[in-house]
Order: C-alpha cells, then sequence, then structure tokens
C-alpha cells in the first residue's frame, strides 16, 4: 500500500505540476525573452514573447532609438515600435543602432575575419559613435 502512494504521489508530481506552454508567434516564428515588472516592490520575471506581440506599458528599462528618423524602443535585446497606444514587438531592421546587449545570451565570433555577436539569431558589430561604442544590426542566422 505504501508503495502505491508512493508511486501515485511521485505519477501526480510529475503530471500534475508540470505544464508545457507552446508559443505561436504571430509573425516570423520568433520568440524572445523579456523581463516584465508586475510592482515596483517586486522581483521581475521572466515572459514570452513573440514578433507581433502587442503590450499596454512601456517596457521596463526600455531605449528610445532611431531608424531611417522613426523612433522605435530597445529593451534586452527586443525592438518594439509604437502602435496607437500600444507598443508591439517586432524584428529589427539591419542598421539599426542599440547602445548595449542584453548581459547574457550573447554569442562573439568571427566571420570573414570581422567580430560579430549573436543574440536571438541577429547579428551585431561593434561600432565607434559619439556616444561611445554602440552595436549596429548587421544581420540574421538561419534566414
Amino acid at each position: 500500500m505504501k508503495v502505491f502512494v508512493l508511486l501515485m504521489c511521485t505519477a501526480f508530481l510529475i503530471t500534475g505540476c508540470g505544464t508545457t506552454v507552446k508559443a505561436v508567434p504571430a509573425r516570423e516564428r520568433r520568440v524572445v525573452l523579456v523581463e516584465q515588472h508586475r510592482h515596483r516592490h517586486k522581483k521581475p520575471r521572466k515572459v514570452v514573447v513573440v514578433v507581433g506581440t502587442k503590450i499596454k506599458e512601456r517596457p521596463a528599462r526600455s531605449v528610445v532609438i532611431y531608424y531611417k528618423d522613426a523612433p522605435y524602443l530597445y529593451a534586452d535585446g527586443v525592438y518594439y515600435k509604437s502602435v496607437d497606444k500600444d507598443y508591439e514587438v517586432i524584428k529589427p531592421q539591419i542598421g539599426m543602432v542599440v547602445p548595449e546587449l542584453p548581459r547574457e545570451g550573447v554569442t562573439k565570433m568571427k566571420i570573414k575575419d570581422e567580430v560579430l555577436y549573436a543574440y536571438d539569431n541577429v547579428l551585431y558589430k561593434k561600432i565607434p559613435t559619439s556616444n561611445g561604442v554602440q552595436f549596429e544590426v548587421q544581420g540574421f542566422i538561419n534566414e
């Protein structure tokens, strides 16, 4: 009887507590991670967003970047454009320049004698600017 109860508890823990979530992207099949702040006094949590996702609040720690004279928001490797009163997650354009890359998940690589940085299938090149070293989108991996 004890073995049966133990097996039932183990089965419940394995199947009852785990949930599989499949993200279906709105566009481009690109999944990215961002931090979302629910309350100022609580620790931020990671959530999954996809290209095409719209959010109501400005992303935490986002900065305004300009590309072809249009403003965009950038936060931790994720790009947004303002649509009405929302912010929509977009795929970056080649030539966009951002002040920094995310702290984790960036891979340094050498392609054709050029040092590039990859994050979430986007390739970046370090460039000097009047605001210090920044990163320019050079292309994409697996496209």
